[in-house]
Protein backbone atom coordinates (compact mmCIF):
# COMPACT_ATOMS: atom_id res chain seq x y z
CA UNK A 1 0.00 0.00 0.00
CA UNK A 2 2.89 2.35 0.78
CA UNK A 3 4.44 1.58 -2.61
CA UNK A 4 1.16 2.38 -4.37
CA UNK A 5 0.88 5.74 -2.66
CA UNK A 6 4.40 6.93 -3.44
CA UNK A 7 4.45 5.54 -7.00
CA UNK A 8 1.15 7.32 -7.69
CA UNK A 9 2.68 10.58 -6.50
CA UNK A 10 5.70 10.08 -8.75
CA UNK A 11 3.56 9.34 -11.82
CA UNK A 12 1.13 12.19 -11.17
CA UNK A 13 3.93 14.68 -10.58
CA UNK A 14 5.40 13.80 -13.98
CA UNK A 15 2.06 13.87 -15.81
CA UNK A 16 1.35 17.60 -15.75
CA UNK A 17 2.51 21.04 -14.70
CA UNK A 18 3.00 21.86 -11.04
CA UNK A 19 0.66 24.83 -11.42
CA UNK A 20 -2.35 22.48 -11.66
CA UNK A 21 -0.95 19.72 -9.46
CA UNK A 22 -3.49 20.24 -6.68
CA UNK A 23 -6.43 19.78 -9.06
CA UNK A 24 -4.80 16.73 -10.65
CA UNK A 25 -4.26 15.04 -7.30
CA UNK A 26 -7.79 15.92 -6.15
CA UNK A 27 -9.23 14.31 -9.30
CA UNK A 28 -7.15 11.21 -8.57
CA UNK A 29 -8.43 11.07 -4.97
CA UNK A 30 -12.02 11.59 -6.14
CA UNK A 31 -11.88 8.70 -8.60
CA UNK A 32 -10.13 6.38 -6.15
CA UNK A 33 -12.64 7.35 -3.45
CA UNK A 34 -15.60 6.66 -5.74
CA UNK A 35 -14.12 3.27 -6.57
CA UNK A 36 -13.76 2.52 -2.88
CA UNK A 37 -17.38 3.48 -2.21
CA UNK A 38 -18.54 1.16 -5.01
CA UNK A 39 -16.43 -1.70 -3.67
CA UNK A 40 -17.68 -1.19 -0.12
CA UNK A 41 -21.31 -1.16 -1.31
CA UNK A 42 -20.94 -4.31 -3.44
CA UNK A 43 -19.12 -6.26 -0.72
CA UNK A 44 -22.22 -6.37 1.54
CA UNK A 45 -24.54 -8.24 -0.86
CA UNK A 46 -21.65 -10.51 -1.85
CA UNK A 47 -21.06 -11.49 1.79
CA UNK A 48 -24.77 -12.16 2.30
CA UNK A 49 -25.01 -14.37 -0.78
CA UNK A 50 -21.59 -16.07 -0.93
CA UNK A 51 -19.87 -15.48 2.41
CA UNK A 52 -16.66 -13.72 3.44
CA UNK A 53 -14.39 -16.11 1.52
CA UNK A 54 -15.99 -14.95 -1.72
CA UNK A 55 -15.19 -11.31 -0.91
CA UNK A 56 -11.49 -12.05 -0.38
CA UNK A 57 -11.30 -14.19 -3.53
CA UNK A 58 -13.03 -11.47 -5.59
CA UNK A 59 -10.67 -8.86 -4.16
CA UNK A 60 -7.63 -10.99 -5.04
CA UNK A 61 -8.95 -11.50 -8.58
CA UNK A 62 -9.47 -7.75 -9.05
CA UNK A 63 -5.94 -7.08 -7.82
CA UNK A 64 -4.59 -9.53 -10.41
CA UNK A 65 -6.40 -7.57 -13.12
CA UNK A 66 -4.23 -4.56 -12.31
CA UNK A 67 -1.15 -6.41 -13.60
CA UNK A 68 -2.06 -6.27 -17.33
CA UNK A 69 -3.61 -2.80 -16.88
CA UNK A 70 -0.36 -1.49 -15.42
CA UNK A 71 1.30 -2.02 -18.81
CA UNK A 72 -0.71 0.95 -20.11
CA UNK A 73 0.83 3.27 -17.50
CA UNK A 74 3.75 5.22 -18.88
CA UNK A 75 6.89 4.58 -16.87
CA UNK A 76 8.83 7.51 -15.43
CA UNK A 77 12.47 6.42 -15.18
CA UNK A 78 14.96 8.15 -12.92
CA UNK A 79 18.52 7.51 -11.87
CA UNK A 80 19.29 6.68 -8.25
CA UNK A 81 22.03 9.33 -8.32
CA UNK A 82 19.60 12.08 -9.30
CA UNK A 83 17.18 10.94 -6.61
CA UNK A 84 19.90 10.99 -3.96
CA UNK A 85 21.09 14.46 -4.95
CA UNK A 86 17.53 15.76 -5.19
CA UNK A 87 16.57 14.31 -1.81
CA UNK A 88 19.66 15.78 -0.13
CA UNK A 89 18.91 19.20 -1.62
CA UNK A 90 15.33 19.06 -0.34
CA UNK A 91 16.46 18.01 3.15
CA UNK A 92 18.96 20.86 3.37
CA UNK A 93 16.16 23.29 2.64
CA UNK A 94 14.46 24.34 5.87
CA UNK A 95 11.08 24.18 4.11
CA UNK A 96 11.01 20.39 4.40
CA UNK A 97 11.62 20.48 8.16
CA UNK A 98 9.03 23.21 8.76
CA UNK A 99 6.35 21.54 6.65
CA UNK A 100 6.97 18.10 8.15
CA UNK A 101 6.89 19.54 11.68
CA UNK A 102 3.57 21.22 10.92
CA UNK A 103 2.08 18.04 9.49
CA UNK A 104 3.36 15.98 12.43
CA UNK A 105 1.70 18.26 15.00
CA UNK A 106 -1.49 18.23 12.95
CA UNK A 107 -1.67 14.45 12.60
CA UNK A 108 -0.82 13.93 16.27
CA UNK A 109 -3.78 16.13 17.26
CA UNK A 110 -6.19 14.72 14.67
CA UNK A 111 -5.61 11.06 15.44
CA UNK A 112 -5.61 11.60 19.20
CA UNK A 113 -9.30 12.52 18.95
CA UNK A 114 -10.33 10.53 15.88
CA UNK A 115 -10.11 7.16 17.64
CA UNK A 116 -12.75 8.27 20.14
CA UNK A 117 -15.20 10.27 18.03
CA UNK A 118 -17.78 7.50 17.64
CA UNK A 119 -17.43 6.50 21.29
CA UNK A 120 -18.10 10.13 22.22
CA UNK A 121 -21.13 10.24 19.93
CA UNK A 122 -22.53 7.08 21.51
CA UNK A 123 -21.61 7.23 25.20
CA UNK A 124 -21.53 10.98 25.88
CA UNK A 125 -24.16 12.44 23.54
CA UNK A 126 -26.24 9.25 23.37
CA UNK A 127 -26.66 8.85 19.62
CA UNK A 128 -28.00 5.59 18.22
CA UNK A 129 -25.94 3.42 15.84
CA UNK A 130 -28.12 4.53 12.92
CA UNK A 131 -27.52 8.20 13.76
CA UNK A 132 -23.76 7.60 14.01
CA UNK A 133 -23.68 5.84 10.63
CA UNK A 134 -25.76 8.65 9.13
CA UNK A 135 -23.24 11.23 10.36
CA UNK A 136 -20.40 9.21 8.84
CA UNK A 137 -22.22 8.89 5.52
CA UNK A 138 -23.09 12.60 5.35
CA UNK A 139 -19.52 13.54 6.26
CA UNK A 140 -18.11 11.34 3.50
CA UNK A 141 -20.56 12.76 0.96
CA UNK A 142 -19.59 16.35 1.84
CA UNK A 143 -15.88 15.52 1.61
CA UNK A 144 -16.29 13.89 -1.80
CA UNK A 145 -18.33 16.84 -3.07
CA UNK A 146 -15.63 19.29 -1.96
CA UNK A 147 -12.68 17.26 -3.28
CA UNK A 148 -12.18 18.95 -6.65
CA UNK A 149 -12.82 22.39 -5.14
CA UNK A 150 -10.07 21.75 -2.60
CA UNK A 151 -7.56 20.97 -5.34
CA UNK A 152 -8.56 24.04 -7.35
CA UNK A 153 -8.25 26.21 -4.24
CA UNK A 154 -4.70 24.93 -3.65
CA UNK A 155 -3.77 25.78 -7.24
CA UNK A 156 -5.54 29.14 -7.32
CA UNK A 157 -4.78 30.56 -3.87
CA UNK A 158 -1.80 28.49 -2.74
CA UNK A 159 -1.31 25.14 -1.07
CA UNK A 160 -0.25 26.76 2.22
CA UNK A 161 -3.57 28.64 2.40
CA UNK A 162 -5.46 25.42 1.63
CA UNK A 163 -3.63 23.58 4.40
CA UNK A 164 -4.37 26.42 6.83
CA UNK A 165 -8.09 26.19 6.00
CA UNK A 166 -7.94 22.46 6.67
CA UNK A 167 -6.34 23.05 10.07
CA UNK A 168 -9.07 25.57 10.96
CA UNK A 169 -11.81 23.19 9.85
CA UNK A 170 -10.47 20.30 11.92
CA UNK A 171 -10.11 22.40 15.07
CA UNK A 172 -13.54 24.00 14.60
CA UNK A 173 -15.11 20.56 14.09
CA UNK A 174 -13.60 19.10 17.26
CA UNK A 175 -14.48 22.21 19.30
CA UNK A 176 -18.10 22.17 18.09
CA UNK A 177 -18.34 18.46 18.71
CA UNK A 178 -17.02 18.81 22.25
CA UNK A 179 -19.64 21.48 23.00
CA UNK A 180 -22.48 19.57 21.33
CA UNK A 181 -25.29 17.78 23.13
CA UNK A 182 -27.62 16.66 20.31
CA UNK A 183 -27.63 15.04 16.89
CA UNK A 184 -28.07 18.45 15.29
CA UNK A 185 -25.02 19.84 17.11
CA UNK A 186 -22.85 16.93 16.00
CA UNK A 187 -24.22 17.20 12.47
CA UNK A 188 -23.07 20.83 12.29
CA UNK A 189 -19.64 19.84 13.62
CA UNK A 190 -19.38 16.99 11.10
CA UNK A 191 -20.35 19.18 8.15
CA UNK A 192 -17.91 21.95 9.10
CA UNK A 193 -15.04 19.51 9.57
CA UNK A 194 -15.70 17.38 6.49
CA UNK A 195 -16.22 20.37 4.21
CA UNK A 196 -12.60 21.38 4.80
CA UNK A 197 -11.23 17.85 5.25
CA UNK A 198 -10.24 17.33 1.56
CA UNK A 199 -8.13 20.50 1.61
CA UNK A 200 -5.39 18.48 3.33
CA UNK A 201 -3.93 15.93 0.93
CA UNK A 202 -3.76 17.97 -2.31
CA UNK A 203 -2.12 20.81 -0.37
CA UNK A 204 0.44 18.73 1.52
CA UNK A 205 1.33 16.73 -1.60
CA UNK A 206 1.70 19.86 -3.70
CA UNK A 207 3.91 21.51 -1.07
CA UNK A 208 6.12 18.46 -0.60
CA UNK A 209 6.36 17.88 -4.35
CA UNK A 210 7.30 21.52 -4.95
CA UNK A 211 10.09 21.23 -2.39
CA UNK A 212 11.55 18.18 -4.12
CA UNK A 213 12.94 17.99 -7.66
CA UNK A 214 10.88 15.79 -9.98
CA UNK A 215 13.29 12.85 -9.70
CA UNK A 216 12.90 12.76 -5.88
CA UNK A 217 9.17 13.47 -5.44
CA UNK A 218 8.35 9.99 -4.15
CA UNK A 219 11.42 9.82 -1.90
CA UNK A 220 10.76 13.17 -0.24
CA UNK A 221 7.03 12.45 0.19
CA UNK A 222 7.79 9.02 1.61
CA UNK A 223 10.34 10.39 4.08
CA UNK A 224 7.92 13.06 5.28
CA UNK A 225 5.13 10.47 5.64
CA UNK A 226 7.43 8.22 7.68
CA UNK A 227 8.41 11.02 10.08
CA UNK A 228 4.83 12.25 10.47
CA UNK A 229 3.61 8.69 11.03
CA UNK A 230 6.19 8.03 13.75
CA UNK A 231 5.29 11.24 15.58
CA UNK A 232 1.57 10.44 15.37
CA UNK A 233 2.04 6.79 16.39
CA UNK A 234 1.20 7.32 20.11
CA UNK A 235 -1.80 9.57 19.33
CA UNK A 236 -4.50 7.03 20.42
CA UNK A 237 -2.68 6.67 23.75
CA UNK A 238 -2.66 10.44 24.18
CA UNK A 239 -6.38 10.60 23.35
CA UNK A 240 -7.16 7.85 25.87
CA UNK A 241 -5.10 9.54 28.57
CA UNK A 242 -6.97 12.81 27.97
CA UNK A 243 -10.35 11.03 27.89
CA UNK A 244 -9.86 9.55 31.35
CA UNK A 245 -7.71 12.37 32.72
CA UNK A 246 -9.73 15.49 31.87
CA UNK A 247 -12.93 14.06 30.38
CA UNK A 248 -14.27 13.42 26.85
CA UNK A 249 -15.35 17.00 26.11
CA UNK A 250 -12.09 18.48 27.37
CA UNK A 251 -10.22 15.87 25.32
CA UNK A 252 -11.80 17.17 22.11
CA UNK A 253 -11.09 20.78 23.11
CA UNK A 254 -7.46 19.90 23.92
CA UNK A 255 -6.99 18.17 20.55
CA UNK A 256 -8.52 21.19 18.79
CA UNK A 257 -6.04 23.46 20.59
CA UNK A 258 -3.08 21.14 19.93
CA UNK A 259 -3.95 21.14 16.24
CA UNK A 260 -3.67 24.94 16.14
CA UNK A 261 0.02 24.67 17.11
CA UNK A 262 0.60 23.30 13.59
CA UNK A 263 0.15 26.89 12.36
CA UNK A 264 3.47 27.93 13.94
CA UNK A 265 5.83 26.06 11.57
CA UNK A 266 3.37 26.52 8.69
CA UNK A 267 3.54 30.30 9.08
CA UNK A 268 7.33 30.12 8.61
CA UNK A 269 6.99 28.13 5.41
CA UNK A 270 7.66 29.94 2.14
CA UNK A 271 5.67 28.73 -0.84
CA UNK A 272 6.89 29.19 -4.39
CA UNK A 273 3.98 30.44 -6.50
CA UNK A 274 3.95 30.08 -10.30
Amino acid sequence: MALRGQVSLRLLAASGSRRSWGTTYSAYLLLVGASGVAGTYLSGPLVERRGFNAVYLASAALFLLTLPLSRFVENVPGSSGRRAVGSARALRDGSFARLTASLALHDLAVFSAMSYVQIFQSEVVGLTPSQISLLAALGSAVSQAAQLGAGYFADRFGARSALALHYLGVSAGYALMGAGSSFEDLLAATLVQNLLLPFDMPARRKLLSSIAPESAVATVNGLSDAIVGLVALPSPLLGGWLWYGVGPRAMLAACAALNLTAFLPLALLREERE
